[in-house]
């Protein structure tokens, strides 16, 4: 279920990464993240004191039965409630406010206190709610625009730097280039081209990217996207190029005549480029999420 969703269910404020709110008398924020093949919703709650081993255990019990996977982030304040991943429905909402409920409840029982002053200054009072690192916390408004500052003066910072910027790209051309040899690789062995290969092309280039150290600019996402492209056109020509070479042919003439096994050349080259284009362009979606999402 998206966060939006559950947000306007139980009152929450929404932001583009995420929604906060207090439920059940429990400050919460719920994000997403994204996994290999999907999207899921996390209920984060901060707390003031880390959970020993054995209160982690127990959470992790309680809510066991209503399908509810539980884990702890900084080190035991932070519980992430991972809710499942149903429709919307009377019946579904139902099962997420008994998950709640049953959060609260152990809490309670538990005597977990939350952050009760601002979390940006530790200082005591507050202002209101903020969805600060994908959590809900309370800070002063004069703290939280001071924290938006700050991000938007690092982020100039790193616009700016060219540390290892040349290396970057150096890295993400090598992931380009080993993805179109896997791409190719499968189909010399199998014999059957998998269109969702062209997608490792930019996940490949990305992930040696960032294997660089290289600076996060705001630019990155588009050259990796441009790159990402242009290897996946390039891994269609040279699939072409080795099937004329094997009829001792040019791809020319076999795209303007064809072959007996292959008529039809330049109409399935055509095709596979717009192919290797839509699938390059799924990996690029990847891309962007794991790139340029982190910078909002």
């Amino acid at each position: 279920m998206r966060f939006k969703e559950i947000a306007q269910r139980f009152n929450m404020q929404i932001e583009p990464q995420g929604a906060f709110g207090t439920v059940y008398g429990y400050e919460v924020s719920i994000i997403t993240e994204q996994r290999w093949d999907f999207i899921v919703s996390i209920a984060c709650y901060l707390f003031k004191n880390p959970f020993s081993n054995q209160e982690q255990g127990n959470v992790q019990a309680t809510l066991k039965p209503l399908n509810a996977n539980v884990s702890f982030a900084n080190e035991g304040r932070v519980v992430r409630i991972q809710l499942p991943g149903i429709l919307p429905s009377n019946k579904n909402f139902q099962r997420l406010d008994n998950i709640f409920r049953t959060a609260a409840n152990t809490f309670s029982t538990m005597e977990a206190f939350q952050i009760d002053s601002c979390a940006l200054c530790n200082e005591p009072g507050y202002d209101k709610l903020h969805l600060i690192r994908n959590l809900a916390m309370r800070s002063h408004n004069n703290c939280y625009e001071k924290m938006l500052a700050n991000i938007k003066a690092e982020y100039a910072i790193i616009d700016a730097t060219t540390t290892n910027l040349g290396k970057g790209y150096f890295y993400a051309l090598i992931g380009a280039t080993i993805g179109v040899i896997i791409n190719l690789l499968v189909v010399f062995i199998s014999g059957y081209q998998f269109a969702l290969l062209y997608a490792l092309v930019p996940v490949i280039s990305m992930f040696m990217y960032k294997k660089a150290k290289a600076p996060l600019r705001k630019e990155i996402p588009y050259v990796l996207a441009g790159i990402s492209i242009v290897f996946s056109m390039i891994t269609v020509l040279l699939l072409y190029l080795f099937i004329a070479y094997s009829y001792d042919i040019s791809l020319s003439t076999l795209l303007s005549d064809g072959i007996t096994d292959f008529p039809n050349a330049s109409v399935s080259f055509m095709t596979d480029m717009i192919t290797g284009f839509l699938f390059g362009v799924i990996g690029v979606f990847i891309v962007w999420r794991y790139l340029y999402k982190p910078r909002k």
